[in-house]
């Protein structure tokens, strides 16, 4: 489980191996590549509502939103990826969901 000072951190070091910033929501193929990308790696964190230059631009999920990126692990990715965590937090007044992605097992992961 990620807490608000990580996610804090997180953005001050900006994106790299383990951290990406989507400023608005993906299209699904979209989210479906970076979940599949750190599944293959090390795991991962996305948050969405930061964009490209670590400036906080907010994101207030729906819940059709939080159902389309579950979706997107389950339906897009093979094999699927269904023990995604999400939370929401509120940095500088604005929200922002961040999405963990877990390591995933000796398989390989793809869209």
């Amino acid at each position: 489980m990620i807490n608000i000072y990580d996610v804090m951190e997180m953005i001050k070091m900006g994106e790299g191996w383990k951290v990406d910033f989507k400023a608005s929501p993906p299209k699904p193929a979209s989210i479906a590549s970076s979940l599949v990308a750190f599944a293959n790696h090390q795991g991962g964190t996305i948050l969405i509502g930061v964009d490209d230059s670590k400036r906080v631009v907010g994101f207030k999920p729906t819940k059709e939103d939080k159902d389309n990126i579950l979706r997107a692990g389950r339906d897009s990715c093979r094999p699927p990826l269904a023990s995604l965590e999400m939370e929401e937090f509120i940095i500088d007044g604005k929200s922002i969901l961040a999405i963990r992605v877990p390591e995933g097992s000796s398989e390989v992961y793809a869209t």
